[in-house]
């Protein structure tokens, strides 16, 4: 009985363990554990691309959200992987400049999904690829790991059985967040130029 609470345990304690590790550092606002920094409706809405996937999990998918202990596994998976992926790596990758750090974390992120259901999924490695590259410039962008972790949790909450009918919005999802990810690297750009003339 005490079976399926092990994964969920498992990353409630990893998450726990690391989140109080950083704070403890003192290293919580430079991982992006911290209230975004505010910017204008105009760069904002670019990032609304980021729900898309949401969009073809709904369409797409079974229909039915899983049972409680799947969705606290996703929400932890979700959580805990935007504090690694988007906090400490990214962070730790930006001595070497910004693009660098995001291509490397979003590189680092789509390896990590390579094993899906047992076996390896080309579009979820692409597709993690081009969410890795979104949701670090999200994160530097924004100066918090909090707008990336939501859209996150709302992607593993939704998500459902695959629907070839509906395979074009995941290549539409995934032009979408290369986008984003684009975007963000030209406003960290202009931002820097401009603090530095």
């Amino acid at each position: 009985q005490w079976l399926p609470w092990v994964t969920p345990m498992g990353l409630l304690i990893s998450t726990a363990v690391l989140i109080a590790w950083l704070l403890i550092k003192g290293k919580g606002a430079a991982v992006g554990l911290q209230k975004p920094l505010p910017y204008r409706l105009k760069e904002r809405l670019p990032f609304l691309l980021l729900l898309l996937p949401v969009v073809y999990n709904l369409i797409s998918g079974s229909g039915s959200l899983p049972g409680w202990l799947t969705i606290c596994t996703v929400c932890l998976g979700a959580i805990l992987e935007e504090v690694v992926f988007r906090g400490v790596l990214l962070h730790f990758l930006r001595r070497w400049g910004n693009v660098l750090a995001i291509l490397v974390s979003a590189a680092l992120f789509a390896l990590a999904h390579i094993l899906n259901q047992g076996g390896i999924d080309p579009y979820q490695i692409i597709f993690a690829f081009a969410a890795g590259v979104a949701f670090a410039g999200l994160t530097l962008r924004s100066g918090s790991l909090f707008p990336a972790m939501e859209i996150h949790l709302l992607i593993n909450i939704t998500a459902g059985e695959m629907n070839p009918a509906y395979f074009w919005l995941i290549f539409v999802s995934i032009a979408a967040y290369l986008i984003c990810g684009t975007y963000s690297i030209i406003l960290l750009n202009n931002a820097t130029s401009s603090k530095k003339g």
